[in-house]
C-alpha cells in the first residue's frame, strides 16, 4: 500500500502513514477524505535555527491507499502500530475531515494534524525530545489527475 501522507523519506516515521480517520462521522463523509488518483504532495521541514529542507512528491494513491485515509480512529491506531511498532500510540482522533495522533517514538514526541478535503489535503506534525529544538513539517497535497 503506498503512503498517503506526503514526506521526505528521512522522516517517515514522524509522518506514519496510512492515517485511517472518521471516528465518530459518518461513512458517507468518510468516502470523502481522500480520492484515489496521483497527487503531489509540497512538504517542508524545520528545525531549530537550521533552516528549512522542501520536497515535492508526486505518487500514485490507489484505492486501497485511499482507504486508509477514510477508515474508523481504530484502523488509524492499527495502520500506525504496523508502521512503527516500537512507539507507544497515545492518541487518535478523527472528526469530520481532520484527523490527529500523539505517539512516542522512544523520547520523541509526535503530535500531528491532518485536514484532508477529498482532492486537497494539509498537515503539519510537530516532533518534540528532550533538550532539541522542536522539529516541524508542514505538508499540502492535492490531486492532479488520475494515475497513470
Amino acid at each position: 500500500m503506498v503512503n498517503p501522507f506526503p514526506a521526505p523519506r528521512v522522516i517517515c516515521l514522524a509522518i506514519i502513514t496510512t492515517l485511517a480517520a472518521t471516528g465518530g462521522t459518518t461513512p458517507a463523509r468518510a468516502q470523502e477524505r481522500m480520492q484515489p488518483g496521483q497527487w503531489e504532495f509540497e512538504s517542508q521541514f524545520k528545525s531549530g535555527a537550521s533552516g528549512a529542507m522542501s520536497s515535492v512528491d508526486a505518487r500514485c494513491i490507489d484505492e486501497d491507499s485511499a482507504r486508509g485515509a477514510r477508515g474508523s480512529a481504530d484502523d488509524i491506531r492499527e495502520a500506525i502500530k504496523a508502521q512503527a511498532p516500537g512507539c507507544k500510540i497515545e492518541e487518535v482522533t478523527a472528526e469530520a475531515e481532520r484527523v490527529t495522533f500523539r505517539q512516542t517514538c522512544d523520547s520523541l514526541l509526535q503530535t500531528a494534524e491532518f485536514y484532508y478535503r477529498r482532492t486537497t489535503m494539509e498537515g503539519k506534525v510537530t516532533m518534540t525530545s528532550p533538550g532539541a529544538p522542536p522539529m516541524i513539517l508542514t505538508s499540502h497535497g492535492k490531486r492532479v489527475g488520475p494515475c497513470p
